[in-house]
C-alpha cells in the first residue's frame, strides 16, 4: 500500500497510521494538487482491486495556525471526519 501511495502522490512522506488509514505529507502542494493526488490513489486502489474502491480523505494545508505535526495531523483528521459525516448525510437522505 505505501508503495501504491509513494508513486501515486509525489509526497513527501507515507505513513502507516492505523490499519487502514495512511498519512500523505505533501507539505508544498496546493488544494487541488492533493485533490487530484487522491483521485489518482482512488484510481489506482480501484485498478488493483479490480472493482469501484471508495476513498475518504481528510486534507489540511499548512498554515500559520499549526504550530506542529500533531496538530497538523489533527486538522486532517478533522476533515476526515467531516467529509464521512457529509457523505453519512447524504446516504440517509
Amino acid at each position: 500500500m505505501a508503495a501504491l501511495l509513494q508513486a501515486n502522490a509525489t509526497p513527501e512522506l507515507v505513513a502507516r497510521i492505523t490499519a487502514d488509514r495512511f498519512a500523505i505529507l505533501m507539505p508544498d502542494k496546493s488544494t487541488s494538487e492533493c485533490l487530484a493526488c487522491s483521485e489518482r490513489v482512488q484510481e489506482a486502489l480501484s485498478e488493483m482491486a479490480g472493482e469501484d474502491i471508495s476513498l475518504n480523505c481528510g486534507m489540511a494545508l499548512l498554515n500559520p495556525e499549526i504550530a506542529t505535526a500533531s496538530h497538523w495531523m489533527i486538522s486532517a483528521e478533522t476533515a476526515l471526519l467531516e467529509e464521512q459525516q457529509l457523505r453519512q448525510d447524504g446516504q440517509e437522505e
